[in-house]
This record gives structure tokens, sequence and C-alpha cells, in this order.
């Protein structure tokens, strides 16, 4: 009873300021844009295992300290280009059991302090970036279980510097290769740890 009121569409949830949620986990299928408003100490946030299709545009924009961020086990079929605004500090995400088909690492691009991006079992089979930037700090990226069939990528040299990839199937390697290739560099890749 208690989440649902916190949870209400239609007014906003002031008590969740007082609870410093971790985990909610709860069967639910929208996020109030202002839920996490007033929470700049929260370090942790489980989200998974709901029904949640969409993420508001700056859900997470007061979350300034907020390290890591679980939103698997939903049904998110896209991202926002501002879903993640304010993460600056985010380390660790997980978007692994989706139903993602395309994802545009475009909208990870403020996020500078991540290091390590699940997006294993979704339905990728495209990955895209419009525009010129730079992920130095991404080591781990886990794309296990997808059928990656096309990545277009505008990236300038250096601009990836993978230490894990997941899973390192012939054709994603290959891809991958052809993409740093074209970059004029080959950076640092190490096959997935068993």
């Amino acid at each position: 009873m208690l989440l649902q009121k916190l949870f209400s569409a239609t007014s906003r949830p002031s008590a969740i300021n007082k609870l410093r949620p971790r985990e909610l986990t709860a069967a639910l299928s929208s996020l109030h844009p202002e839920l996490f408003y007033g929470l700049r100490k929260l370090q942790t946030l489980h989200l998974r295992s709901n029904s949640l299709r969409t993420i508001p545009v700056r859900l997470f924009w007061d979350c300034r300290s907020l390290e890591f961020l679980d939103l698997s086990t939903n049904r998110l079929r896209s991202l926002a280009r501002n879903g993640f605004a304010g993460l600056i500090k985010l380390r660790e995400l997980h978007l692994e059991h989706n139903q993602l088909t395309k994802i545009n690492f475009a909208h990870f691009l403020r996020l500078s302090s991540l290091h390590t991006l699940f997006l294993q079992w979704n339905k990728i089979s495209n990955l895209t970036c419009g525009m010129e930037w730079t992920w130095s700090t991404l080591e781990k990226l886990d794309l296990t279980g997808n059928e990656i069939k096309a990545i277009d990528f505008t990236l300038p040299e250096s601009a990836i510097v993978l230490r894990s990839l997941y899973p390192p199937t012939p054709l994603l390697l290959l891809l991958l290769l052809l993409l740093l290739l074209r970059l004029g560099s080959l950076l640092p890749l190490a096959p997935a740890e068993p």
C-alpha cells in the first residue's frame, strides 16, 4: 500500500525523499518523473524485475552521487536521449533482460564515469553512435545473447578502451575490428573471461 502511494502518477511522491530507497522491485509499470528529486546522496539503486517500459526524461537528474543503477529484467524497448542525465558518477549500469533492439551510444554521452555496461539478453541488432565523442572510461561491455548485425559509429581515435567484451563472437569481434581499423588505431581488447 505504501508503494502505491509513493508511485502514484497523480501526486508527487514527497515521502520518497525520506526513504532513501535502494531497492524498488514491486511490479512497477511506470515511474513518476520527480520520483528521485532531492536524492543527491543516493549511491545504489535497484529497479530490476519490474514492468517498466520507459524511463522518464531526466528521472535521475538529482541523483548526482549514484554509482550503481540496475534496470534489468524490465520491459524497456528504447532509451530516451536524456534518460540518464545527471548521473555523472555512475560507474555500473545494468540494462540486461529487457526488450531493447537498438542501442545508440549517444544516450550514454553524459555518463563520464561509466566503467561497466550490461546489455546482455536483449534483442539488440544495431549499435550506433551518431556523434563524435570520447568514452575513455568504459572498460566492460556485455552484449551476450544479442544478435548484433550492424555497428555504425562516428568516433574519434581512442574513443573506447575496452578491457572486456562479452561475448567474443566472431561476427561481433569482426565488426569491432573493422570499426577500430577505421579509427586508425587498434585499442586493447580482451576476450570474455570464463
